[in-house]
């Protein structure tokens, strides 16, 4: 583990990162490819996909593309964005 930390630590300084205490935090946020929502249609939406129609597009086949169910309203820099926050997982 330590081995696999040293290396971690290395990459990171590579791109001009260091981790002095904690953890890295990015907070960065992702444009939604979809618009909002009201609870209720979410809660309608969610509740079709845990079905076995809701897997399936209209003519029947597995989906490939469906609404980003994550996706919610933030503020950052008193400006308003709807879309995803990017996480450490999603960077690596």
């Amino acid at each position: 583990m330590i081995e696999l930390n040293s290396l971690v630590l290395q990459e990171f300084a590579k791109r001009g990162l260091s981790i002095n205490e904690g953890i890295a935090v990015d907070a960065r946020l992702v444009k939604s490819a979809s618009k909002p929502l009201s609870n209720d249609e979410l809660r309608k939406v969610k509740d079709k996909r845990n079905t076995p129609e809701g897997k399936l597009d209209k003519n029947g086949k597995p989906l490939k593309f469906n609404r980003d169910l994550e996706s919610d309203w933030t503020v950052k820099n008193d400006k308003p964005h709807y879309g995803l926050k990017r996480n450490m997982r999603q960077l690596m």
